[in-house]
């Protein structure tokens, strides 16, 4: 079950009633629903929470930790998220204080787009939670459709073929269509010049300015179903000289036909008519959505000259979808990656492509198809040294780091973050350069796999243009995968600094599917490790003011440098590392006792003070 295709009638939920007690069930269904793991958990953990009486805010807000673990459990969803039972109690709690009920807060709103707004404002309510329970409640409540929906591109469309003009529908929203799946957006092309559509009374000039705006693309505002639509309006284009690659490529208007000739895939060159429900189809496209096919339109190996990204489209699509390759399709793109096309392929627009087959339920076979074609290994050749890396195995009866770095894909929850799928592709990759035998399957090491794995995974984040702040979380993650089994032996002030970290919550999610694919003898496969005590102190931790998690003895208490000077700068003569030192051994005391007697520290700082001055 598709997350974004859950209804409440298949849960038994009536919101035509706008019961109270209905409500209250479509949103919390829409909280287990909207986390990104196995739709079949969500749909028993769901059942076990209702079963167990648990149908309104208030009895909701009112159970403890301890019990919505438990109950949770039942549907083995903490195993897919550890820290839901925290935020239902946070998120339910917010709502009993600000509105008291669902009905409040849905009536309490003036429109879909306002209750979209409202839900998103309790932390722990993402846009795809908040959009699964707009997008049943409000044709209830509001009697309002989604503004960006077919309904919407059709009376554009309606509105330029009044005028005179073309206009079609075309591309993704077309084959999602007919695919059955719900388009994320409405792609819409015209006889008409973005000249002549803005002189459309209809359609007036959007006030947002884009530098990069391609040619022949008007963005226009547009009213319709009760509110202002902003909408991109393309002109039927052909491409000059295409064989010279992507940025040398001119432009010029054209025909539809010539349009859709100008496209990647077939089943991407779909043109709807919406005045009529005609499909046109100049290449196949129809034809090949009903065998499942991934096929480049026309020539293959000059589809992929004229942009190499197409390779990397090619097997997304075909991943996403199901689908299989087109002979001549799959012999093109496994030949011009031998020939080096994917190399040339700009940096951002690879790594952009490759974290879309990450973050994606089906990156396991993506990234065979990858390896298949010979692209992994040019790209990325710090993983697939895995393959030739063998592991313990009375702890790796899966086999080789390849094996592992396979299976750690599958027990990703479905749709991670980023940072979570790369640092689970890149976890272990410093075992092929730390790798150690004596000749002895099962004296295999890897001595600070982790530290050189992060090192490495640095230099291929930083290679792959990722951003300052991802390369440090991500980095973090590797380096401390393994550290995080002995949280709850840490000293707290050590415990505090790593749950503070703001990707712990990844590290959590890849702690869990690392040990679930770490098979071992003797051992049931994908068993749900003992993290209770780390999800324990999680939740502790999550539970603990903002304020009160992170303990300063600066902030706190004033003691700093210039408290050592001021108390003890005439009698000894302190020097800048003595300072730092008794101020990190003070800091560690404090994080880990609270202690905050002045007295206490006076006589600490003189006593180390002394020692350092030896």
């Amino acid at each position: 079950m598709d997350r974004q295709a859950i209804n409440p009638n298949e849960l038994g939920i009536n919101l035509a009633s706008k019961q109270e007690s209905e409500l209250f069930h479509w949103f919390l269904a829409c909280l287990l629903f909207g986390k990104p793991i196995q739709q079949e958990v969500a749909q028993k953990a769901y059942r076990a929470l209702v079963s167990a009486g648990i149908n309104s805010v208030e009895e909701l807000a009112g159970s403890t930790w301890d019990d919505l673990v438990a109950l949770l459990d039942q549907g083995h969803y903490v195993r897919y998220d550890y820290s839901t039972a925290t935020k239902l109690l946070d998120i339910s709690r917010a709502l009993k204080e600000h509105y008291g009920s669902v009905s409040e807060l849905v009536g309490s709103s003036v429109d879909a787009h306002e209750l979209g707004q409202r839900l998103t404002a309790f932390k722990g309510v993402g846009p795809t939670t908040a959009a699964i329970f707009v997008r049943e409640v409000a044709p209830v409540w509001f009697g309002a459709a989604d503004s960006h929906d077919y309904s919407t591109a059709k009376a554009a469309a309606e509105v330029l073929q009044r005028h005179g003009f073309e206009a079609y529908i075309i591309g993704g929203a077309v084959r999602d269509l007919r695919l059955g799946l719900r388009p994320k957006d409405f792609d819409l092309v015209t006889s008409a010049t973005p000249e002549q559509i803005g002189q459309i009374g209809e359609f007036t000039r959007s006030t947002y300015k884009d530098t990069a705006q391609a040619f022949g693309v008007a963005r226009v505002k547009f009213q319709w179903g009760g509110r202002e639509n902003e909408l991109e309006v393309a002109t039927f284009r052909k491409d000059i000289d295409p064989h010279l690659g992507r940025k040398a490529t001119k432009v010029e208007y054209a025909t539809l036909e010539e349009d859709v000739l100008r496209r990647d895939l077939t089943i991407n060159a779909l043109a709807l008519n919406p005045a009529t429900n005609e499909v046109l189809d100049y290449v196949g496209g129809v034809a090949d959505l009903e065998a499942r096919k991934i096929r480049f339109i026309g020539n293959a190996r000059d589809r992929i000259a004229e942009d190499p990204l197409r390779i990397m489209r090619a097997i997304r699509f075909k991943n996403h979808l199901g689908f299989m390759y087109d002979e001549q399709t799959a012999e093109a793109i496994a030949r011009a990656a031998q020939d080096g096309a994917v190399e040339t392929i700009a940096t951002d627009r690879l790594r952009d492509e490759l974290t879309r087959l990450l973050v994606h339920p089906t990156r396991r076979t993506a990234l065979m198809d990858l390896d298949t074609f010979g692209i992994l290994h040019r790209i990325l050749p710090e993983v697939t040294a895995g393959k030739e890396t063998e592991q313990q195995p009375q702890y790796h009866a899966e086999g080789s780091v390849w094996k592992h770095e396979l299976l750690i894909l599958d027990y990703l929850p479905d749709h991670p973050s980023r940072r979570l799928a790369w640092a689970a592709l890149l976890h272990d990759i410093g075992k092929a350069a730390t790798a150690r035998s004596d000749g002895q399957d099962e004296h295999i090491t890897f001595n600070e796999h982790y530290s050189v794995g992060a090192e490495m995974a640095r230099r291929i984040l930083t290679r792959l243009n990722f951003s300052n702040r991802d390369i440090s979380d991500i980095t973090w993650m590797v380096h401390h995968h393994m550290a995080i089994d002995d949280l709850p032996q840490m000293r707290i002030g050590h415990q505090r600094q790593m749950l503070g970290h703001p990707a712990f919550e990844d590290l959590l999610e890849l702690h869990r599917a690392d040990a679930a694919a770490s098979w071992r003898p003797n051992r049931p496969h994908g068993t749900k490790p003992a993290f209770r005590e780390i999800e324990r102190l999680w939740h502790d931790y999550q539970s603990t003011a903002p304020e009160d998690r992170q303990p300063s003895l600066k902030r706190d208490l004033g003691i700093d440098g210039n408290w050592l000077i001021r108390h003890f700068g005439q009698e000894l003569n302190l020097t800048g590392p003595q300072i730092g030192s008794v101020l990190e051994e003070l800091e560690e005391h404090y994080q880990d006792t609270g202690e905050t007697a002045p007295d206490f520290y006076l006589s600490q700082a003189q006593r180390l003070l002394q020692r350092h001055s030896r």
